[in-house]
């Protein structure tokens, strides 16, 4: 279901949270810090209600990366390149260092992933059928412990779901593996994972 959004404005006793939005910065130079841009946003006018926190990144030594929240209200404020200073660009393959300024959505179209775990998959596939024929359910992995040879999915019908990857170990031994993707996601599947055989 979708979540609920308040509406009576005449609740005092509680208090919402602030919408807020978040900008990431990067391609500063190292010597950069969370002061020098809160600094930088008084001079234009653009400080009020902000935080900066710096990125833990694997590249600290040569460029430094900032996590900027600032009000939703003002977000498309910090947008324009023309808010922020020009950087350095080089032709050169491989030394460039150029200012990117990037809004990270906190929204999501909620899909779900499932993760269906059984002892045996025979007398739970119409349940299997069912959850995967609502809407939201975009990726399922059914992990199943006594499976014996070949998974028989030809039950599972109409759910708009089709076997990306599935894996069976061999006759003498039990269990196998199963991933469903909805029809229209575009997916890439691997041959060999960590010398695990795929079978599809």
């Amino acid at each position: 279901p979708e979540p609920l959004q308040g509406q009576n404005e005449e609740v005092k006793t509680l208090k919402t949270a602030k919408r807020v939005a978040s900008l990431f910065i990067s391609g500063l130079a190292p010597d950069v810090k969370e002061e020098d841009i809160i600094s930088f946003l008084e001079s234009i006018n653009l400080h009020e209600d902000c935080t900066c926190t710096k990125m833990n990144t694997k590249r600290l030594k040569f460029r430094t990366s900032l996590k900027l929240t600032v009000p939703h209200s003002r977000r498309d404020e910090y947008l324009p390149p023309s808010v922020w200073p020009k950087g350095q660009k080089k032709d050169i393959v491989g030394d460039k260092s150029q200012l990117r300024i990037e809004l990270k959505s906190t929204e999501t179209d909620r899909n779900e992933v499932l993760n269906f775990n059984v002892q045996g998959l025979s007398n739970k596939i119409d349940l299997l059928s069912s959850i995967l024929n609502q809407d939201k359910c975009v990726l399922a992995t059914v992990t199943v412990h006594w499976v014996k040879g070949d998974l028989d999915m030809s039950r599972i019908v109409n759910t708009g779901h089709e076997v990306a990857s599935c894996f069976v170990r061999k006759k003498t031994e039990h269990g196998g593996c199963l991933i469903l993707i909805k029809e229209d996601i575009p997916y890439y599947p691997l041959e060999n994972v960590m010398n695990l055989s795929l079978r599809w």
